[in-house]
C-alpha cells in the first residue's frame, strides 16, 4: 500500500512537471518521439502544423492517423508524451488519443523509444 502511494505521488509530480511546459513544446516532443515511425513527408506535414501554423492538436491528430495507417506499434513512454500534450490542451477525451492507446505494444515486445 505504501509502495502504491509512492508510485502515485511520483506519477503526480511527473505529470505536473510535464504540464508546466508550453503546449507547443509538449506537442513537438510527442511528434519527435514518433519521427522514425512516420514517412518523412508525413512527419514534415505534422511538424509544419505544430511549428509553423500553431495547429498543435491538428499536428498530433494527423500523426496519430498516419501511425494507424502504418499499423505502427508504440511504447508506453511514447504514448505518455502524446497523453501529456493532449492533457495540456484539455483534450484528454479526444478520440485520436484513445485510438493511439490501442497502438501501444504489449510489454514483451521490443521498444521503439
Amino acid at each position: 500500500m505504501i509502495y502504491s502511494a509512492c508510485v502515485q505521488l511520483k506519477r503526480s509530480r511527473l505529470i505536473k512537471r510535464y504540464l508546466s511546459k508550453k503546449p507547443e513544446l509538449l506537442c513537438k516532443q510527442a511528434l519527435e518521439s514518433v519521427k522514425e515511425l512516420l514517412p518523412k513527408d508525413q512527419y514534415i506535414d505534422c511538424e509544419d502544423y505544430i511549428l509553423k501554423h500553431n495547429e498543435w492538436l491538428l499536428g498530433l491528430e494527423c500523426a496519430i492517423d498516419y501511425l494507424g495507417d502504418e499499423e505502427a506499434t508504440i511504447s508506453v513512454s511514447i504514448y505518455k508524451k502524446f497523453e501529456y500534450a493532449f492533457l495540456k490542451m484539455n483534450q484528454q477525451n479526444n478520440a485520436r488519443l484513445i485510438a493511439l492507446s490501442k497502438l501501444v505494444k504489449s510489454k514483451g515486445a521490443t521498444s521503439n523509444e
